[in-house]
């Protein structure tokens, strides 16, 4: 009768969309492009600019969305009772995840779009360039498909498919804790019992996140990511005094003392105090 004993479950599913414009760019473009007309390759001939910066989106691959997916499940179990008449005390261990899973879609492999976007004529046909270090057309790029970009729906699908890519990454936060804490009296003074508290606690934090190949290796416009890991733990113990110095005198009905110390031990930077 003189202990108790409880438990909390908690399980949430949240999810995320949102939107935002094509991607966007600065790029190199060859005067003599293949999917120039003549009329245009000429013109840029005339005036002497073998290539110029094209500012453009990409609005034929429509827009880059973004979705993400989290779970969180935490479980707590905890205790309280009655040690003696003077003596309490209160425990507990709780542990918790949560997990994430991001996806961006609408994305680009820039070097693709790059290799996609310098088309050249080559044996009759519009190819992706394959250059040599003087920048001299060799040849077509193997597996390449060209994208025309110099209007609206121009774009073949093999082009789209060779550029586009979706960006993921999954992370996770864990968490585990335990504690405990011991009231009650020590001692009687003429003003009253001198009351104590003492506790424990041990917390472990660790967090994961892991990006696809592509975002670790900066292929992805605009979504780098570095694989990320890390741990740490802390330990804390204190205790607290509530010291009884007068009662039902003529400056006040009670006057307390309270003390309190706290030290903490942690993993990652060492031991501190309060």
């Amino acid at each position: 009768d003189n202990h108790s004993m409880s438990f909390e479950f908690l399980y949430a599913d949240t999810s995320a969309y949102g939107e935002s414009s094509p991607t966007f760019h600065a790029t190199v473009v060859r005067g003599d492009n293949g999917f120039f007309s003549d009329e245009t390759k000429q013109f840029f001939a005339d005036e002497g600019v073998p290539a110029f910066y094209a500012y453009h989106t990409t609005d034929t691959l429509g827009n880059r969305k973004y979705e993400q997916d989290r779970t969180t499940v935490r479980g707590a179990l905890s205790f309280e009772g009655i040690i003696s008449d003077d003596w309490s005390y209160s425990a507990y261990v709780q542990k918790g995840q949560v997990s994430q899973n991001t996806t961006w879609h609408g994305e680009i492999i820039t070097e693709h779009f790059e290799n996609a976007i310098d088309a050249v004529e080559w044996n009759g046909e519009v190819v992706c360039a394959d250059r040599n270090d003087d920048g001299e057309v060799i040849g077509a790029l193997s597996g390449c498909s060209p994208l025309n970009l110099w209007g609206k729906n121009l774009a073949s699908q093999e082009a789209i498919d060779y550029v586009s890519a979706k960006a993921q990454r999954t992370a996770t936060v864990d968490q585990m804790s335990v504690g405990a804490t011991v009231t009650g009296d020590l001692f009687e003074l003429p003003a009253g019992m001198v009351a104590a508290a003492f506790s424990a606690e041990y917390r472990e934090e660790k967090s994961k996140t892991t990006p696809d190949s592509a975002m670790q290796q900066g292929l992805i416009f605009g979504n780098q990511s570095d694989a990320l890991s890390g741990e740490f733990d802390v330990t804390e113990a204190s205790v607290e005094l509530s010291i009884p110095l007068l009662t039902d005198s003529v400056i006040a009905d009670d006057i307390f003392l309270e003390l309190a110390y706290r030290h903490m031990d942690y993993s990652s930077t060492g031991t501190d105090s309060a």
